[in-house]
């Protein structure tokens, strides 16, 4: 009889405390209407991101991402997308197209002038990075001045279309790089 009777003052002491607790933790609907209210066409002028400044401090290593040092290097694959236009199209890019992202304008040209006069073997339609290329086209290895002057193509195909050259991945059959 005792145990029930300490039992039954515990479950009420607990159910009363949790009650006690519920009621200190509800928000005034009043103060709840003032937090989520904003004046019409102030949106976003007193948010906390508006007052950033727009250079870096004296002392600051770094700086939107990027190191900001004497010496250090400029826009780096490090900066965030959002502080790089380069860094976000990378971003933009599919894994297969890092192949050949280095490649300069210069070496581009001669890829695409060396075999260009090729007559075209692939539709327009799998000109696009990532696209895997028919089995019915027919890949040519590149010519020997260009895997020369550019190493890293040794081992990849091309293919041409009406106005583009595709290098591609062999083994795959996959365009790594759209040159135009």
């Amino acid at each position: 009889m005792r145990t029930n009777l300490l039992r039954t003052a515990a479950l009420t002491a607990a159910l009363l405390g949790g009650v006690a607790f519920a009621t200190a933790q509800t928000v005034e609907p009043k103060k709840h209407e003032d937090m989520i209210k904003s004046d019409s066409g102030k949106a976003g002028k007193e948010e906390p991101s508006a007052h950033t400044p727009t250079a870096p401090p004296e002392n600051a290593a770094f700086w939107n991402g990027a190191l900001v040092v004497p010496g250090a290097p400029a826009n780096t694959d490090t900066v965030p997308a959002k502080h790089s236009a380069k860094n976000d199209a990378d971003d933009k890019l599919p894994t297969w197209g890092y192949a050949f992202k280095h490649l300069n304008g210069a070496q581009r040209r001669a890829i695409y002038q060396s075999v260009k006069k090729e007559e075209p073997r692939a539709p327009d339609a799998t000109a696009a990075i990532g696209v895997e290329v028919p089995p019915t086209v027919n890949l040519m290895a590149l010519p020997s001045e260009v895997t020369a002057q550019i190493p890293e193509t040794k081992s990849y195909r091309y293919v041409t279309t009406q106005t583009k050259v595709l290098l591609v991945n062999p083994l795959h059959r996959v365009v790594v790089e759209v040159l135009e």
